[in-house]
């Protein structure tokens, strides 16, 4: 009796994990995995954590939808626009803010800047944030990943 509690008990707490990484923790481990690459500038990374039909062109695309300077900024980097030298300047820069609604599967992160950065004449202050971007993350079983909405 005493053993059968004990198998009880311990399938309990492996579905406690299990339940507790399904809803939370694989998705926002996810999440983050994808803001760092997309601050890194690493598009190989990015694509490893997509969905097999989503590409990074679709998830930039997604979040390229507002007219802040910021984030025009931050997507034309993205996009190559910039020469290298720019690119690592800004992703040195850069600090996600994010957060993970579990509810909806929705992943929310806002980029700002750490530093005082100029381009083109332009100078952005340390402080300066992007409005805040959505991502879907889609759960699995095992691993989850990244939609584009």
């Amino acid at each position: 009796m005493r053993k059968a509690r004990r198998i009880l008990l311990a399938v309990l707490v492996i579905l406690a994990v299990y339940a507790a990484y399904y809803i939370y923790i694989g998705p926002r481990v996810v999440g983050d995995a994808f803001a760092v690459s997309l601050i890194n500038v690493d598009t190989e990374s990015m694509s490893s954590h997509l969905c097999e039909d989503t590409t990074v062109a679709g998830v930039l695309n997604a979040l390229g939808t507002t007219d802040d300077q910021v984030s025009l900024l931050v997507i034309g980097v993205l996009r190559g626009l910039a020469p290298q030298a720019v690119v690592d300047a800004v992703s040195e820069a850069l600090e996600a803010n994010t957060r993970y609604d579990p509810f909806t599967g929705e992943y929310y992160f806002s980029l700002t800047l750490g530093t005082d950065i100029s381009l083109l004449g332009t100078r952005f202050a340390s402080g300066a944030t992007t409005p805040e971007y959505r991502l879907m993350i889609q759960r699995g079983w095992l691993r989850p990943c990244v939609l584009a909405i």
